[in-house]
């Protein structure tokens, strides 16, 4: 007992001896751990992540409605090839919907100097470096997890383009995540070239709620498939919206023939396939519909064509997620 007493006098005169900026540094590492875990406010985040020895970026949108202790549902939205999470979070009014609806927006950034997702049959650097940003997303969803409260059963995909081929590639591989996905211009997969052999998504597990928005005259992602005549990967072929949609229904055991509606002017054609399971398939057709994100903000570049004010993409994608949550 007095060999302890003797070691703890000896600790403290040791402490009282050790100079005022070694007391400090303990302290402030500690005072910013405790920061670190802080829970985090609405607003706008920049965010990274390692994955695959590659350092990933993302933008966070927590709307107002936050505070830390309701789950509230999550969109993941995926920019088009050449196009960047900034782009995304500025163009599409996702940070609007969110704020009026409450939910969060993450706007995943994809690979290479210009982004990039891989879809397996095409679109630049990420397909041909074999980029593996369906691990990337799910390692992406159970950080992002950890750190809020999110609603597993309202986890939500869309994209334009590229990242339209993405978000039906996630729902495929990764449904246990996904309630529902909407893809606007994507294709379920095709051919690097001619010559290439065809692939596409696979069977999905368990079935994903999907609503596909599609135009009718866009070059780039053909509506009715084939090579894509616009844009910067010509030789690329890509499977029809009609693949798409049967792919879907059989996957979620959906009813024939659809419901049809039809907007007033007979340029919006909406298709609606019901599924027992509640994964239902959408298809919304635009007659004159280019390669462009419906009611969005107009892109510098000549690859996209101009926006169509018919409908809001946006508006209808999610009604779509809010009224199909996993069962």
């Amino acid at each position: 007992m007095r060999e302890f007493t003797a070691m703890r006098r000896s600790m403290q005169n040791t402490v009282m001896a050790m100079p005022l900026r070694l007391l400090i540094i303990p302290a402030l590492l500690l005072c910013a751990i405790a920061r670190s875990e802080e829970p985090l406010k609405p607003g706008d985040l920049n965010g990274t992540l390692k994955h695959d020895a590659r350092e990933r970026t993302y933008l966070l949108h927590i709307p107002p409605q936050y505070d830390g202790t309701r789950p509230l549902p999550m969109v993941m939205f995926f920019h088009g090839g050449m196009g960047t999470a900034k782009h995304g979070a500025a163009s599409y009014g996702w940070n609007e919907k969110a704020d009026k609806e409450g939910f969060f927006v993450v706007y995943p950034n994809g690979t290479g100097p210009v982004q990039t997702w891989n879809v397996m049959h095409g679109c630049g650097p990420a397909f041909r470096n074999n980029v593996d940003d369906v691990g990337f997303v799910k390692a992406l969803v159970q950080d992002l997890s950890a750190k809020l409260k999110i609603n597993p059963k309202q986890i939500y995909a869309t994209g334009m383009s590229n990242g339209a081929m993405l978000s039906h590639r996630l729902a495929a591989e990764l449904p246990q995540l996904f309630a529902a996905a909407a893809p606007v211009a994507g294709s379920i997969g095709g051919k690097e070239n001619a010559s290439a052999t065809e692939k596409r998504i696979p069977q999905p597990a368990n079935p994903v709620a999907m609503l596909i928005i599609h135009g009718k005259a866009d070059h780039n992602v053909m509506y009715d498939g084939g090579p894509t005549q616009a844009g910067v990967e010509k030789g690329r072929i890509d499977l029809s919206v009609a693949d798409a949609v049967s792919f879907w229904t059989k996957a979620n055991g959906c009813s024939a023939p659809p419901k049809k509606e039809v907007s007033q002017n007979g340029n919006v054609i909406i298709e609606k396939y019901a599924s027992e399971s509640g994964a239902d398939v959408t298809l919304c057709t635009i007659i004159d519909g280019g390669h462009a994100w419906p009611g969005g903000k107009r892109m510098r570049r000549k690859v996209l064509s101009e926006t169509s004010p018919s409908i809001s993409a946006t508006d209808l994608a999610w009604d779509f997620f809010a009224s199909h949550p996993k069962k």
